[in-house]
């Protein structure tokens, strides 16, 4: 549900982000987006956050609808630096090294050591000096500037990464994890990328997706097998992905509809790589589909299309990458559950695919799906 895509760009010059709540302000510029399971978040070079789709459970930030058509401002957010968004949650880093969270917290994913869903963004406990954040089903990590990781929510099958499977409310790190970089979360796993180019995963190992070569689930971090060059990584539900040092992209664990991209749907316990992908800078998985940004700014995707979350016009699934029609100029991707959204690199957004619950963001409720990308509204 999450992961670093690539490095964000510029976007441009910084927009203001428009009237708090408005939603819809033309001229807004994004710096990253990040497609939950079924809503949406941008954020703003402004440092202002925008979401929308569902919102049955606050993840929106917004207490007025339970579906949000077009983009709004979550209120209590500026001067942040990164966006989570997790099954029915959202996260928002600040410049200030603190984390502010907002919707469901049945598992205490929100951080604040409470279990009650919020729909205004309240202060994740005792963290203070997070860089960048990954959400899950019902957990959420955070990347330290040190290098370490912390995480908090459900941990059923160890994917807050202690060593245990108890659940936390609060923040508890990483058993022995240093030097990452960036962080990634799936459904029930969770992925760290190391500074020397090598991906550590743990907690459900299931369907293969710790990359390890077993179907050994974790509560600490081990070794993917075979990666050493990895400069991002993606996860999402029960798949994982990084993006490699030459252009090229290998994803692991489960597979059904073809989502490793290998032109297979043989589940995978180690890496394998996505056919055809080779200039690729930056990259995402989704619930069982995957999307690469490739360096002439055009976008590939693979999988599950039921929805049209492939982009290429069809809604017939392919194990291997087609083009996104009509898409240029993207410079970072996202996948949520039956959707998909580019950032473009002048700051405007595109997304395609499932629309039952307005997570394309274009603010037409009779529109349900589109195979082909459309413009997210005011940006």
């Amino acid at each position: 549900m999450s992961g670093t895509g690539g490095a964000p760009g510029t976007g441009g010059a910084p927009g203001t982000g428009g009237a708090p709540g408005t939603g819809g302000a033309t001229g807004m510029v994004a710096r990253t987006i990040e497609a939950g399971a079924n809503h949406t978040c941008a954020l703003l070079a402004s440092g202002l956050v925008y979401c929308w789709g569902d919102n049955i459970d606050y993840q929106t930030g917004d207490p007025s609808t339970p579906i949000d058509y077009a983009p709004k401002r979550v209120p209590e957010i500026i001067n942040a630096v990164a966006v989570a968004t997790g099954g029915r949650h959202s996260c928002a880093v600040l410049q200030s090294g603190m984390v502010d969270c907002w919707g469901t917290d049945d598992h205490g994913q929100l951080g604040d050591a409470y279990t009650i869903s919020r729909v205004a963004a309240g202060m994740v406990k005792n963290l203070y000096d997070a860089t960048t954040a990954a959400a899950g089903d019902n957990h959420t990590c955070v990347l330290h500037g040190s290098g370490s990781v912390a995480c908090w929510g459900a941990n059923d099958a160890g994917q807050l990464g202690d060593g245990t499977t108890t659940e936390e409310h609060s923040p508890v790190y990483v058993a022995g994890l240093t030097g990452a970089v960036a962080v990634a979360a799936g459904s029930t796993h969770t992925c760290a990328l190391l500074a020397g180019g090598g991906v550590m995963c743990w907690g459900n190992n299931a369907s293969g997706q710790l990359g390890n070569d077993s179907h050994t689930s974790s509560a600490a971090p081990v070794a993917v097998a075979g990666i050493t060059t990895a400069t991002a990584i993606s996860a999402f539900a029960a798949t994982s992905c990084a993006l490699l040092a030459d252009g090229t992209v290998r994803c692991w664990g489960g597979n059904m509809y073809g989502g490793i991209g290998d032109g297979t749907t043989t589940e995978r316990p180690r890496p394998a790589a996505v056919t055809g992908i080779d200039s690729a800078v930056a990259i995402a998985a989704g619930y069982y589909h995957g999307c690469a940004v490739l360096r002439d700014g055009s976008a590939r995707c693979w999988g599950y299309n039921y929805n049209g979350q492939l982009g290429n016009g069809s809604t017939s699934n392919s194990p291997t990458p087609v083009t996104v029609t009509g898409l240029a100029g993207a410079a970072g991707i996202s996948c949520g559950n039956v959707h998909s959204c580019a950032r473009l690199a002048n700051g405007s957004l595109q997304c395609w695919g499932g629309n039952g619950v307005a997570q394309l963001g274009i603010a037409n409720s009779t529109i349900s799906n589109s195979p082909v990308p459309r413009t997210v509204v005011g940006f």
